[in-house]
């Protein structure tokens, strides 16, 4: 079979940046380096045209990878091989993709266009199917857009939003309280089901899911504290919610819907500047959970049940129970 060659696809986009482009980029960062600037207008441009420019070179390189994502699937498609991986095609182009990619990754962009770039890559089978490019990616997103300085500062906010509270915020304290319940109901987890305590551990978990549920379920917030109500609520969700590694080669490739849950989540609780609630233990089943759960367990000491739980109810009545 012949061998696919992306050089004549690539040749024809006209987006790509030429070596004078590239070379023009690199004199500019150069110079900026070895001199100090000088004053005036046009020294003042040179960063943001030095930056557009490079961005060029980082979007010619996401081009590049989707192109050969493409004729990989083409190459699985067309193979005689018994394995389609195998194809001598298909790990050629592999080896292409994976280096091209952690260039993208180490890459900053300069500019909105190239940050966009950059995250039309998370839709790639790829990277979403794949745990550590993913998160990788998403992290370095995450950095090129704090870099750029665009996200609204904390005061910022407050001063545009001044008397407006979102309601995730106001369900906010019932969710600290619910949630801390749950720690303090731990060492009951292993009573029978049907027993008194047990019905009532589990009313408690029940009554902090359904919290977290409230919240998720409301329209997006429009504050930064709105932002970081919904942010623990997610968390309470998807607490261990990715499991124990097997350590096989594929748990990169495992739980790509609750990877992307957890990507979103510590991105808004980055954004939004809140740590986890207390007693927390984590998004995923580490090596560490045991450990981390018998903490939660001697903090807790024997343990202890709201009466509303005890009492069969499904939640507290009112601010004297809670």
């Amino acid at each position: 079979m012949p061998s696919l060659n992306l050089r004549n696809v690539l040749r024809l986009d006209p987006n790509r940046p030429s070596l004078r482009d590239r070379a023009a980029a690199l004199k500019i960062a150069a110079g900026l380096v070895i001199r100090p600037p000088k004053s005036g207008a046009g020294t003042a441009a040179a960063p943001v045209e030095a930056g557009a420019i490079l961005d060029r070179i980082l979007i010619f390189r996401v081009q590049e990878l989707v192109a050969i994502e493409a004729s990989q699937d083409a190459t699985l498609r067309a193979t005689s091989y018994p394995d389609a991986y195998d194809s001598p095609d298909w790990v050629r182009m592999e080896g292409d993709r994976e280096k091209i990619l952690a260039q993208v990754i180490a890459a900053r962009a300069y500019t909105m266009e190239g940050v966009r770039a950059k995250a039309t890559l998370l839709d790639l089978d790829s990277v979403k199917h794949s745990r550590g490019p993913f998160d990788r990616l998403s992290l370095s997103i995450e950095a090129d857009v704090a870099a750029l300085g665009i996200l609204p500062r904390p005061e910022q906010t407050g001063s545009q939003t001044a008397g407006h509270v979102d309601p995730h915020v106001t369900l906010l304290p019932a969710l600290r309280q619910a949630f801390a319940w749950t720690r303090e109901a731990h060492p009951f987890g292993d009573e029978p089901a049907s027993s008194p305590k047990g019905r009532a551990h589990a009313a408690v978990m029940e009554h902090c899911w359904d919290l977290g549920r409230s919240i998720t379920n409301l329209p997006p917030p429009s504050t930064l504290a709105g932002l970081g109500a919904l942010a623990l609520a997610l968390s309470v969700y998807a607490e261990e919610i990715i499991g124990r590694p097997e350590d096989d080669g594929m748990d990169d490739q495992r739980y790509p819907e609750e990877q992307r849950l957890v990507a979103a989540t510590r991105a808004m609780m980055s954004v939004a500047g809140v740590n986890p609630l207390p007693g927390w233990v984590g998004f995923d089943v580490g090596p560490d959970s045991d450990a981390r759960w018998q903490a939660v367990k001697a903090q807790a000491g024997e343990g202890f049940l709201p009466a509303w739980a005890l009492a069969g109810k499904s939640g507290p009545d009112d601010v004297t129970d809670a």
